[in-house]
């Protein structure tokens, strides 16, 4: 595994490019190319990032997360950027489509750190790489909390099978947590 700082920039634009696939309803939202929300992407969601990468230099997962109270800031910058990619003309109605997203959008635990980003290529799943990068994600803190659709019943399945259980509301976007024993 190499993380984010010392990877190359294809490695980086691929992982990105596997964030963007892997929540593509959130980022179609602003009609703008996966290119161009990878390379946004880049130098600010992936900074504190664990990529996996091939001998070969091909990105085949990304785990980035940060302290939840920090949750807030980091999407509030992250939706600056892409509204600056988004074409003046277009900003109202993406505006109303990201607000009508964010009320599927449960609110976050409290307090410990939040998985903001994990995304495996299809072709690396079932191997035990989830596992590797979800391991290198818990390494820092006491209790994890990250959300997930309701309907990805392959990542729920995997997230209970890591001892993650659900809380709060039952929306389309939920929250799971898990505490360190």
């Amino acid at each position: 595994m190499v993380v984010a700082g010392s990877c190359d920039d294809d490695a980086l634009l691929q992982a990105a490019a596997l964030v963007y696939s892997s929540l593509p309803a959130y980022y179609d939202l602003f009609g703008i190319s996966h290119h161009v929300v990878a390379k946004l992407f880049r130098g600010t969601s992936l900074e504190d990032a664990v990529v996996a990468v091939t001998p070969k230099g091909v990105a085949v997962g990304v785990v980035a997360g940060h302290d939840v109270s920090d949750l807030r800031r980091r999407s509030y910058a992250e939706l600056q950027q892409l509204m600056r990619a988004v074409l003046q003309a277009s900003r109202a109605r993406v505006r109303d489509a990201v607000s009508a997203h964010a009320l599927k959008v449960a609110p976050p635990a409290a307090v410990g750190r939040y998985l903001a980003r994990f995304a495996v290529a299809p072709s690396m799943r079932g191997i035990g790489l989830a596992d590797l990068l979800l391991d290198r994600f818990e390494l820092d803190g006491d209790s994890f909390s990250l959300h997930v659709h309701r309907d990805n019943a392959r990542a729920i399945q995997f997230y209970r099978r890591r001892g993650y259980s659900f809380v709060g509301p039952e929306v389309e976007y939920r929250v799971m947590t898990r505490q360190k024993r």
